[in-house]
């Protein structure tokens, strides 16, 4: 079976758009493919449980497909050249020189 180029990308667009394809899951950076309805319907669950759960008992929280964690903070220049530069020293390909030792 053979696809044209248009044929082949009219297909991975389509495939795209499906959130439960497992293409699309690693193109948004999911941890699994999950559809809309599933998302939704977890949302739900969630919401009619901790509405009606009892007093002081712990809120559940559905485990969602992308990462809601907290970013780590970003590197500052400093650290970032700090680390190159720990990086060039242990890599082979650091070892590497293209200049001459004349100049």
């Amino acid at each position: 079976m053979s696809y044209s180029y248009e044929e082949a990308a009219d297909l991975i667009e389509g495939l795209t758009q499906e959130l439960d394809s497992h293409l699309t899951a690693s193109i948004l950076g999911w941890k699994y493919a999950a559809s809309r309805q599933e998302i939704y319907a977890a949302g739900t669950f969630a919401r009619v449980v901790n509405a009606t759960r009892g007093k002081g008992d712990k809120p559940i929280q559905i485990d969602l497909p992308w990462d809601t964690a907290p970013k780590a903070a970003d590197v500052t220049p400093e650290e970032r050249e700090t680390l190159a530069k720990q990086l060039r020293a242990m890599s082979a390909f650091g070892q590497l020189r293209t200049e001459t030792p004349d100049g």
